[in-house]
């Protein structure tokens, strides 16, 4: 599963009152490319209800086997997700 990422354009359309705008920054460490359900997951939970913190850091699930521990400090098998304003 890819995901396609696409430059802000300078003609997007301005949010209404009801919309809001979130510049996300996503970081992430893993080789198995695993864990997309859980990054799906948070991220929609982020666009739903934006979180007071600007950061937040949840655990990606793998498929197992992996040679390195799960560090949350040098995001092996984390990934964190920054509110940027």
């Amino acid at each position: 599963m890819g995901v396609q990422v696409q430059p802000p354009t300078p003609t997007s359309p301005k949010a209404t009152s009801s919309e809001v705008n979130l510049d996300l920054t996503l970081r992430l460490r893993y080789a198995r490319r695993s864990g997309t359900r859980a990054l799906a997951a948070n991220l929609r939970k982020v666009i739903d209800n934006p979180p007071s913190s600007k950061s937040m850091m949840f655990p990606l699930k793998s498929g197992g086997g992996s040679k390195e521990a799960a560090d949350d400090k040098t995001l092996i098998g984390f990934a964190q997700l920054t509110i940027n304003s």
